[in-house]
């Protein structure tokens, strides 16, 4: 007796005949018949007999069904698991993170992940938050954590927290001696913020909206050195959000809270819309939000 065998038995279970399910297996019905009087031989018991309405199991083939439909699960069950166990030796993962997102979350969350799941080969980079987008939407990589309101019909996204923004102020405006601000202070004021692939400046320019002015825009950076180096000279108020100003906080210059509701962005842990993710994706994936749920706890 052989799966084959059992699948047979099933297709003509489900006909009740051994005509149609012959066809259904692509095989003769002479031959599907003397599968079957193979299995009755070898079983010593009869598991069909032939009514007006085809052939019918009896109490035996009732059971017999049973049984081997469990068998067949049971074997494709074992199928994945050997699957899974083959993918588990050389499984890898590519990450992609918005620029300030690995410093954020600390290097160390890549190397803890590395240590406790060895056998998965992690990739990863930090990019641009619409090239960080396009690598998810294009499949260039597995899972993101991507600064941003994205949309929904194209990707998964967990939420894992909302940064606030600041203004990094130089000392000799007087705006940097406030412990608070809002964009209504900012008025008048020359802005430095992030190119427009960044999507802390959508937010910025809603913001502006909202107070009723458009904003003075003299410079776009893309990372915080440039900022630091406008903001020591006096050109203008550089806005930030926490990651970034994490990365290029100084001393020399005065950071301050945004506090209008709409000053705050989103952070999700994104991955392309109906994919099915292996299990080094899942684990992931489980990894970054338990990280996440450590941070804020510490916050």
């Amino acid at each position: 007796m052989n799966l084959k065998e059992l699948e047979s038995f099933l297709q003509i279970y489900q006909q009740k005949s051994i005509v149609k399910a012959a066809r259904e297996l692509f095989i003769t019905p002479q031959g599907l018949g003397k599968t079957l009087k193979k299995l009755e031989d070898e079983l010593g018991v009869p598991l069909f007999v032939r009514t007006q309405e085809g052939l019918e199991a009896t109490k035996f083939g009732e059971v017999f069904r049973t049984r081997a439909e469990n068998i067949l699960a049971q074997m494709d069950s074992a199928t994945m698991d050997f699957e899974l166990l083959r993918h588990m030796d050389s499984a890898s993962v590519k990450l992609v993170l918005s620029f300030g997102m690995l410093d954020y979350y600390s290097p160390q969350m890549i190397l803890d992940f590395q240590q406790s799941h060895k056998n998965v080969r992690l990739d990863y980079t930090e990019a641009p938050d619409d090239q960080a987008e396009s690598m998810i939407f294009n499949h260039k990589a597995d899972l993101g954590i991507l600064v941003g309101d994205l949309d929904s019909e194209k990707f998964e996204c967990i939420p894992l927290r909302f940064m606030k923004l600041y203004a990094v102020i130089n000392p000799q405006n007087p705006l940097s001696h406030r412990k608070c601000l809002s964009f209504s202070d900012l008025r008048n004021q020359k802005m430095i913020t992030k190119a427009k692939n960044f999507h802390i400046r959508s937010v910025i320019e809603r913001c502006c909206k909202q107070a009723e002015f458009s904003p003075n825009i003299i410079f776009e950076i893309s990372g915080p050195c440039m900022c630091n180096t406008l903001c020591m000279e006096n050109k203008g108020i550089v806005i930030l959000d926490e990651a970034s100003l994490q990365e290029a906080y100084s001393k020399e210059l005065c950071p301050v809270i945004i506090t209008d509701e709409m000053a705050r962005i989103p952070v999700n842990l994104v991955s392309a819309k109906d994919v099915k993710s292996p299990w080094a994706v899942n684990h992931l994936a489980e990894f970054i939000t338990e990280w996440n749920q450590m941070i804020n706890l510490n916050q």
